[in-house]
């Protein structure tokens, strides 16, 4: 392996990193209006992940969560690189871990993630 494509690879582990802290945010400790939250609330969405492999369909059923809400929720996401609809096979079985070692008071979010995806890449 080349010394660029070592460097290549670090970047993507970088950027795969922060992709995962990203969408392990907590929909709830975030500053989203009532209507979305509740709207988030009916459909079990609990990380900004559930939010980005949902689709705008889903949302627009709920009370309240109309084109506009929907277009604004996009346009946040954007900011942060991020969209709707979004393709990411691994989301399941990272909420799903996220979900079931919800991290304690002593145990850091980012450190808590870490562990996760070492404990899903050792498996692979």
């Amino acid at each position: 392996m080349s010394e660029r494509s070592g460097d290549d690879a670090t970047d993507a582990g970088v950027r795969m990193a922060e992709l995962v802290l990203q969408l392990s945010q907590q929909l709830s400790r975030m500053n989203w209006p009532p209507k979305v939250l509740e709207a988030f609330s009916r459909e079990q969405m609990v990380f900004l992940g559930d939010l980005c492999t949902s689709n705008a369909d889903v949302l627009s059923r709920n009370p309240g969560i109309g084109r506009k809400t929907i277009e604004n929720l996009r346009a946040s996401l954007r900011l942060e690189k991020l969209d709707l609809n979004m393709n990411l096979p691994w989301w399941d079985a990272l909420r799903e871990q996220l979900a079931a070692d919800a991290p304690n008071s002593r145990t850091s979010t980012s450190r808590h993630i870490l562990t996760i995806m070492r404990r899903a890449l050792s498996r692979s």
